[in-house]
């Protein structure tokens, strides 16, 4: 039997993203967004090497997490062992080549430059992009919701230390610009959740009509 897509509620004890729509960015914000963004990635080689800055942050602090990229499956479990820094760091610097690891960074950039773009129309395109890679991440064997959360770190992280050398003739303070960004993470961050519960939640619906 095929699979049908129910309208069946949620269970309270599955965890869901937070209702986006208390979610409110004035004029200003967005365009602290804008002036700032372009200085991010003001050439070709910052627009890769941005995701690049969040993704090895996430590794030197989750290597485990590294098993479930492509460019991270044949990494032998020894060498993400984070007592071993030196080795770790030997085996980040080689997976920072892989042309599957400079791939995944510069669309990682490019979905950040999507939804920059996409400001003014976050209910469009953007939301349906976000839902679908949440999706998408739930079929990632070994993916929970809360790497999400770990990701969310790395890339506030990233964020707040690029943006010091960013603010000149900006008028706003660094807090100003860090909290308009956040906003729109935030607001990434739920959609991702969303995409990833309703997924799972579907499967689940499958499976139960699956069987006899």
């Amino acid at each position: 039997m095929g699979c049908i897509q129910t309208n069946h509620a949620v269970p309270a004890s599955t965890p869901r993203s937070p209702d986006t729509s208390h979610l409110w960015i004035t004029e200003h914000q967005r365009q602290l967004i804008r002036t700032t963004w372009p200085r991010l990635v003001s050439c070709d080689s910052d627009f890769e090497q941005i995701g690049t800055e969040v993704f090895l942050r996430i590794f030197s602090r989750h290597s485990e997490l590294l098993t479930l990229f492509p460019f991270g499956a044949n990494v032998d479990a020894n060498d993400l062992d984070g007592d071993d820094g030196e080795r770790l760091d030997t085996t980040l610097r080689a997976v920072r080549q892989h042309p599957a690891f400079r791939s995944h960074a510069a669309a990682f950039a490019g979905a950040i430059g999507m939804a920059v773009e996409s400001l003014d129309d976050w209910d469009g395109d953007l939301t349906a992009t976000l839902l679908q890679l949440g999706s998408m991440h739930s079929d990632t064997a070994g993916f929970t919701v809360e790497n999400f959360e770990t990701f969310a770190e790395s890339l506030f992280h990233v964020w707040e230390t690029r943006l010091e050398c960013c603010l000149d003739g900006i008028d706003a303070s660094a807090s100003e610009v860090n909290h308009a960004w956040e906003i729109l993470f935030i607001f990434m961050l739920m959609k991702l959740r969303d995409g990833y519960h309703s997924s799972r939640h579907l499967t689940v619906n499958c499976i139960n009509r699956e069987q006899p």
